[in-house]
């Protein structure tokens, strides 16, 4: 199955400036961040996300790192921008399928 013009784009712009689509890391021995790494190595998928989190519980920063195909970074860099400024619980609530419907 083909890319969709949106995954191709995103993907795109995710190589050509990826200071702009949060591609990195904070410190993870800091105390207001939080580290996770999920994926399928088998498979070659791999993403690892760090959130900043203010005190009251709500993101208001997010890294990551992707290792993978072309739909794997464009669909982990619409999570990083869909997580922004959402609470731990509202972050929950993201769906695969609302980030491949978007894609």
């Amino acid at each position: 199955m083909a890319y969709s013009r949106e995954v191709v784009e995103r993907f795109e712009k995710v190589l050509e400036k990826p200071e702009d689509f949060a591609v990195g890391k904070f410190d993870p021995n800091a105390p207001d961040v939080a580290t996770g790494m999920v994926g399928a190595p088998a498979c070659g998928d791999v993403m690892k996300l760090q959130l900043r989190l203010s005190p009251d519980g709500v993101i208001n920063g997010v890294k990551f790192k992707t290792y993978g195909c072309g739909s794997a970074i464009a669909s982990s860099s619409l999570f990083v921008d869909m997580l922004q400024g959402k609470t731990i619980e509202e972050a929950k609530q993201i769906t695969n399928q609302e980030i491949a419907d978007i894609l």
